[in-house]
C-alpha cells in the first residue's frame, strides 16, 4: 500500500489547525506552554508593531486569493476538456457505467465526472456540477408535487430548503434562504470536495426516494381507501333495494292472502 503525498489544503489546514490550537492555549492557558515559547512570543510582541502584523496577514490572505483566483480560471476547466487522448488522460480512465439502456445513465457519468475533475484538480470550475443539482432539483420537484404540491410551491421549497429536514440535502439544493451546513462539513468540503460532492449527493438521493416511497404508500391508501368506499356504498345500495323488493312482496302477499271487511272479518280473496 502506497502513501501518497499530502494536498496543499491539507498541508495549509493542518497548519492553520494548529495555529489555532496554539493560540487559544497562549489566550486562555499560557501556562500550558513551554517558558520558552512564552519568552520568545513576548519578544517578537514588544517588537513588532500591531500594525505590521496585520499588514502581514492580509498580504498572506491576499497572496491565497489570487492564487485560488489563478488556478480557477476558465483555462484549467478548458484543460479538463478533452482535446485528444493524453490531454486528460487520468480523467476519461474513470470506470462509468454507461449501458445505453439503464435509465439514469447520463447523472450518474456526470457525477462521476464531476468527481474525477474535483480529484484532479480542488481548486478547478467542475462544470458538470451545475448539470447534477439542475437533476437532483428536478427529481425534488417532481416528488413534491407527486405529494400533492404544487409544482410552483415545490419548486419554491427546494430553493428554501423547507423539502426536507436533512440539512445536508436542503443546503447542496437550496438556495441563498436555505439552511447552511456545520462548519465541519464545510472544512471537510475544502479539505475533499471530491468526496464531499459525493457524499451531499447520496445524501440528496436518499431523501428524494424516501419521499417518493412515501408518495407510493400514500397512493395506496387512497387507492384502497376509494374502493372499500365504493363498496360500502354498493353494500348499502343493495340493502336499500332489498328493503324496497321485499316490502312490495310482503305487500303483494298481503293483496293476495286476503283483506280485511269493514266489521274486522278477515275476508278470502
Amino acid at each position: 500500500m502506497s502513501l501518497r503525498s499530502p494536498s496543499v489544503r491539507e498541508v495549509v489546514g493542518a497548519v492553520g489547525a494548529v495555529a489555532f490550537a496554539v493560540a487559544l492555549v497562549a489566550a486562555f492557558a499560557p501556562d500550558l506552554l513551554p517558558a520558552s515559547v512564552t519568552a520568545a512570543a513576548n519578544e517578537v510582541e514588544s517588537a513588532v508593531e500591531p500594525w505590521v502584523v496585520v499588514l502581514v496577514l492580509s498580504l498572506v490572505v491576499f497572496a491565497y486569493a489570487v492564487y485560488r483566483f489563478w488556478r480557477s480560471d476558465d483555462g484549467t476547466v478548458e484543460r479538463l476538456v478533452r482535446d485528444d487522448d493524453d490531454a486528460t488522460a487520468d480523467l476519461d480512465a474513470v470506470t462509468v457505467d454507461f449501458d445505453p439502456e439503464r435509465p439514469g445513465r447520463a447523472f450518474d457519468y456526470a457525477v462521476a465526472r464531476t468527481v474525477a475533475q474535483l480529484e484532479a484538480d480542488p481548486n478547478a470550475d467542475a462544470w458538470e456540477a451545475d448539470r447534477v443539482r439542475e437533476d437532483l432539483e428536478t427529481a425534488a420537484v417532481a416528488v413534491r408535487a407527486a405529494r400533492g404540491v404544487a409544482p410552483n410551491a415545490a419548486r419554491a421549497e427546494v430553493e428554501s430548503g423547507t423539502w426536507t429536514d436533512d440539512r445536508v440535502a436542503a443546503s447542496f439544493l437550496g438556495g441563498p434562504e436555505a439552511p447552511g451546513v456545520s462548519l465541519w462539513r464545510r472544512v471537510y468540503a475544502w479539505l475533499y470536495p471530491a468526496r464531499a460532492f459525493r457524499r451531499r449527493v447520496e445524501r440528496v438521493v436518499d431523501v428524494i426516494e424516501r419521499q417518493a416511497e412515501g408518495s407510493a404508500v400514500d397512493e395506496a391508501d387512497r387507492t384502497d381507501e376509494g374502493s372499500d368506499r365504493g363498496e360500502s356504498r354498493a353494500a348499502s345500495d343493495g340493502d336499500n333495494e332489498g328493503g324496497r323488493d321485499g316490502s312490495n312482496e310482503r305487500d303483494g302477499d298481503r293483496g293476495r292472502d286476503g283483506a280485511r271487511s269493514t266489521d274486522g272479518s278477515e275476508v278470502a280473496s
